[in-house]
C-alpha cells in the first residue's frame, strides 16, 4: 500500500501519493482516492501531473463526483462503516470545494 503524505493535516482530500519502491494495491479505497484526485485536479486545487499546471474543468470535477455518488448508490448496504463514512466524507468535501470552484 502506498504511503500518503498530507499536505494538510486538515484536509484529507489535499494529499500527495509516494510511491517509494511499492505497487499501488487495487483496492475500493485506493479507486476512492483516484476519483477524488481527478476531482480536484479539476477543481484546480491539484497540479495536472502532465502538465505541471493547475487546471480547471468544473464539468470533469462534476463527472468525478457524480461516478463517486454512482458507488456510494451501488455499494450501499456492501461497504464496511469504515469505507462507507470514508466514501460519505469524500463525496461531501468534493462537494462543498466544488460549489466555492463555482
Amino acid at each position: 500500500m502506498p504511503s500518503l503524505q498530507w499536505k494538510d493535516a486538515s484536509d484529507p482530500l489535499l494529499a500527495t501519493t509516494l510511491f517509494k519502491d511499492e505497487v499501488m494495491e487495487a483496492s475500493f479505497s485506493a479507486l476512492i482516492f483516484s476519483f477524488a484526485t481527478a476531482a480536484l485536479m479539476n477543481l484546480g486545487l491539484e497540479k495536472n501531473p502532465s502538465s505541471g499546471d493547475f487546471e480547471k474543468n468544473l464539468d470533469l470535477a462534476q463527472l468525478n463526483i457524480d461516478w463517486l455518488m454512482v458507488l456510494k448508490d451501488k455499494t450501499k448496504g456492501n461497504l464496511s462503516n469504515e469505507e462507507a463514512n470514508y466514501l460519505n466524507s469524500i463525496i461531501t468535501d468534493l462537494q462543498m470545494k466544488f460549489i466555492q470552484a463555482k
